[in-house]
């Protein structure tokens, strides 16, 4: 969520939270790795965030976020930043499978499922630095 509210912008912090890095770095391929790790890593602090909590609801609830991060990016960015990165989010998604106490089967649980949120659509991150 980032920290330290900018007291000259409502609603915005001077320190981003991943989110907004994402958000800011998706669709210039300038900062196509950028995007990628910010992504990864919003899972991942929404997986270890849950991991904390005490309540099993709330742990739950943070949990299916995390999972919903990563179905996200199967459904609208499949090649997933790269191999190494694709690497990272199957990892990852295999320790949110095991937390919820499903089969642990990482990215091949959300390739026929995966589906775009509504609203909005999402911005380009191009894979190649050649001009179409």
């Amino acid at each position: 969520m980032g920290a330290r509210p900018d007291p000259g912008q409502q609603n915005r912090n001077v320190i981003w939270g991943w989110g907004v890095i994402a958000k800011v770095t998706a669709g210039n391929i300038q900062f196509r790795d950028q995007f990628y790790d910010a992504r990864y890593n919003l899972a991942l602090c929404r997986y270890n965030y849950a991991l904390a909590q005490s309540d099993p609801a709330k742990r739950n609830e943070q949990m299916e976020m995390a999972k919903r991060d990563i179905k996200f990016m199967v459904g609208l960015y499949p090649e997933m930043g790269g191999e190494a990165m694709k690497a990272r989010f199957d990892y990852l998604a295999k320790g949110i499978q095991k937390a919820l106490g499903e089969p642990q089967t990482g990215l091949a649980a959300f390739q026929d499922q995966a589906a775009p949120p509504t609203g909005g659509g999402p911005k380009t991150v191009p894979t190649s630095t050649t001009a179409a």
